[in-house]
């Protein structure tokens, strides 16, 4: 609407459709229901060019959207909703620092580092909720050098989810029970 963005919400069971949130100078980038279904968590550009974003948070029934998280990356909410997980690039010294807050960002806190080129991507949780998924590394060459490590949400410490490598990943699901990842 005149060059704003609005946000919309369609139950698949009713086929009601409802505006969430109105025109607003906000984009809606990687929407993402809280775990109780009673929120959506979005991404905005924080400086216009798409390379740190504000977290957002507006009510499925809407209202005015609330800015969570500032100068992040990526997120993820925890299945059980008691946490999310974001990342935050400092590009001066060329460090991303994966952190974690409770749902209306509050309690922040590092869980572990990284140095460029090997950033943080792509980020989830796996269903279990302690373990946060992500893409590390890039392929600025075209090469395979972006692979998953497995984070432990309480304690940072970081393996290897597996020795595959991909050109780039764009997005990732975690399946029930650690099963796997899509």
């Amino acid at each position: 609407l005149n060059g704003q963005n609005t946000l919309w919400l369609r139950q698949i069971a009713s086929g009601r459709v409802s505006k969430v949130a109105a025109a607003e100078n906000l984009e809606y980038r990687s929407p993402r229901f809280s775990a109780d279904g009673e929120f959506i968590n979005f991404l905005s550009p924080k400086d216009g060019q798409g390379h740190s974003y504000d977290l957002y948070r507006i009510s499925i029934y809407g209202g005015a959207a609330r800015r969570i998280v500032s100068g992040i990356n990526d997120y993820a909410v925890a299945p059980d909703g008691v946490q999310i997980a974001y990342f935050r690039t400092d590009h001066d010294a060329k460090i991303c620092q994966l952190l974690t807050a409770d749902p209306e960002g509050r309690d922040e806190k590092p869980i572990s580092a990284r140095e460029k080129p090997n950033c943080y991507g792509v980020l989830t949780y796996a269903a279990d909720g302690r373990t946060i998924l992500s893409t590390v590394g890039g392929s600025d060459t075209g090469g395979e050098n972006t692979e998953i490590i497995e984070t432990n949400a309480a304690n940072g410490d970081v393996k290897s989810f597996t020795s595959e490598r991909w050109i780039t990943i764009r997005e990732m699901v975690s399946l029930p029970e650690k099963k796997g990842i899509i």
